[in-house]
């Protein structure tokens, strides 16, 4: 009889350790940019936050909500196209109301409206720009799409079409570590992705120009 207890006390102790295992374990989230695209219907292909920033982001209607446990910050998204400002997440048509450009992480290639997405990421002392466009974007901008980026807006490189899924496409960047202050609170500078040049940041002239930003 004893034995039978002291069996069902150790059956209980493994189980209680195995679920508190599972509960507290670290989470495993890919490094390959490719394993955070998702399938969604009507050809959307969904950029899941959570895995892009090992489960630190959270987007909602006043940016990108980001918490590590050590690091506690929001990032905001604005754009132009063909010059028009836009401080929302899309540039509609003012005659036709029709959605020319988006800043969105769902993205539906060959939609004819122009997506892009930009997520940061906090590893250690770099932050990991993650920038993601379609082939809507490709097919309108191409080979004129630059990174701008920095505390000034001093770094370009060409956007190198890496495609990850099916009409996306993703560069990264290491961040200007200069641009944070206030424990990445506080930030001059951004990330400027589109067909803008150096000359556009020196005279902060956006005119015909379609990019999208992040602050």
């Amino acid at each position: 009889m004893e034995k039978k207890v002291v069996i069902a006390i150790l059956v209980v102790i493994l189980v209680i350790a195995v679920s508190v295992y599972f509960i507290f374990k670290p989470k495993y989230y890919a490094e390959d940019p490719r394993g955070w695209i998702e399938a969604k219907a009507n050809g959307t292909q969904e950029i899941n936050i959570t895995k892009a920033t090992r489960g630190a982001g959270l987007l909602n209607p006043a940016g990108l909500q980001y918490s590590d446990g050590k690091v506690l910050t929001a990032f905001d998204y604005d754009g132009f196209y063909e010059g028009n400002y836009f401080p929302s997440r899309g540039f509609y048509d003012l005659l036709t109301g029709q959605l020319l450009m988006e800043i969105t992480p769902e993205m539906q290639p060959g939609n004819g409206v122009i997506e892009g997405f930009i997520i940061e990421y906090i590893r250690g002392s770099d932050v990991v720009a993650y920038i993601f466009v379609d082939e809507d974007w490709k097919q309108k901008l191409g080979i004129n799409t630059n990174i701008i980026w920095g505390k000034d807006l001093q770094i370009i490189k060409k956007f190198e079409f890496n495609e990850v899924s099916d009409g996306v496409y993703v560069d990264t960047i290491i961040d200007d570590s200069e641009r944070f202050q206030n424990k990445y609170t506080e930030r001059d500078g951004g990330i400027i992705v589109g067909d803008a040049n150096l000359n556009s940041i020196m005279f902060d002239d956006f005119s015909g120009k379609t990019i999208l930003r992040l602050v």
